[in-house]
């Protein structure tokens, strides 16, 4: 979907819900565009990867246009959640990883090698993680029985 059109869209709703419409319509749209390149195929981490970066660009411009202010880790977390739908890592994850496994097999503490930019990396994946994984346990929910109320 293009941008004009996400934020005509999404402005019909009433302005509190704003957010909260623009990131299920970031994974929705997401979800959407990876399919549609990996024509119903399994997809590579490079395409999601891809996808990811352009969504990222959209929801700024998006969230610009509807003057809503995103900070950094929703929307990386966002894009983690995409991650973690098709069971890969963000590309500041496995960067994160290598060079603490270097730090550690050249018998340093990886803890003396750590940035903020890990933290933020590692957090952000494992935010992702648990939406989705809350996401599927809400969906995966039985219904309740109304014989039994």
């Amino acid at each position: 979907m293009k941008v004009k059109e996400a934020i005509a869209e999404i402005k019909r709703r009433p302005k509190e819900e704003w957010r909260s419409e623009l990131l299920s319509w970031f994974t929705l749209e997401a979800k959407s565009r990876v399919k549609l390149r990996s024509h119903n195929s399994t997809p590579t981490h490079p395409l999601v990867v891809s996808v990811v970066e352009e969504m990222t660009r959209w929801i700024g411009k998006v969230a610009e246009g509807l003057d809503l202010e995103l900070d950094v880790i929703t929307i990386l977390t966002s894009g983690s959640r995409i991650y973690a739908e098709y069971g890969f890592r963000s590309p500041e994850e496995i960067e994160s990883i290598t060079k603490l496994r270097k730090a550690y097999q050249r018998g340093v503490h990886p803890l003396d090698v750590i940035s903020e930019g890990d933290l933020e990396a590692f957090f952000t994946s494992t935010m992702g993680s648990l939406l989705k994984g809350a996401e599927d346990l809400i969906t995966n929910l039985p219904k309740p029985n109304k014989e039994a109320q």
